[in-house]
């Protein structure tokens, strides 16, 4: 098999699993939790593969932001598939999970601050 062929097979499984973690991730529930018991109502449309990616993405990681890891999947896979050349891609990746991350910790901070205030004046 030519390398012209290998890259454009690697570009077709890319961009499915990337539309597979895609989806995954926007039919998340929060009350699929697979770690507190085997017996959960499964509501994710990827089944229990989709409650496993998107558990440990959103809840264990870096929350609704992690949007951006199958949307990069996806250009990547269709760079490669097509064989196009598409400039600064590296450095668009490089930004957008730099941006993944500041979202995900500007968000987590706001939460904490505005919504969890920390009562100092506790009294027993």
């Amino acid at each position: 098999m030519n390398n012209k062929r290998r890259l454009e097979i690697l570009g077709i499984m890319t961009i499915a699993s990337s539309i597979f973690l895609m989806v995954s991730i926007v039919s998340y529930h929060p009350s699929e939790e697979f770690t507190i018991s085997p017996n959960i109502q499964i509501e994710n449309v990827m089944g229990i593969m989709g409650v496993f990616f998107s558990h440990y993405l959103i809840k264990m990681g870096f929350g609704f932001s992690t949007i951006i890891i199958p949307i990069l999947g996806i250009v990547w896979g269709w760079k490669l598939f097509s064989k196009q050349d598409f400039p600064n891609l590296i450095k668009t990746t490089i930004f957008s999970f730099v941006g993944m991350l500041l979202l995900s910790v500007s968000v987590g901070f706001l939460i904490i601050t505005f919504l969890n205030p920390i009562r100092l004046d506790y009294t027993p």
